[in-house]
């Protein structure tokens, strides 16, 4: 007599188990390998980006930025209190 295989839909399932398995390896092989591309695209961009602004050139700006900022809020404040005074 024949040997009757295992129970072909559990031994069906194992195969279709074992080709997701599979593919899923192969599809994080892929993610990873695009990823670090991207990574190295944009770290390529971004160093080139900065070596073309110099850093003394936006040192100041922040220094006259902060001190704008400060003025402003000066006033703002003598000029809320100059209305308090005058109501």
């Amino acid at each position: 007599m024949k040997e009757l295989p295992e129970n072909t839909a559990k031994s069906r399932q194992r195969g279709i188990q074992e080709r997701k398995d599979e593919q899923s390896t192969i599809d994080k092989a892929n993610i990873d390998r695009r990823n670090k591309v991207a990574i190295s695209k944009i770290e390529t961009k971004y160093s080139n980006e900065t070596k073309s602004t110099d850093e003394p050139i936006s040192k100041p700006s922040n220094k006259s930025a902060t001190k704008r900022k400060r003025q402003t809020l000066n006033s703002r404040l003598q000029s809320s209190n100059n209305q308090k005074k005058d109501s």
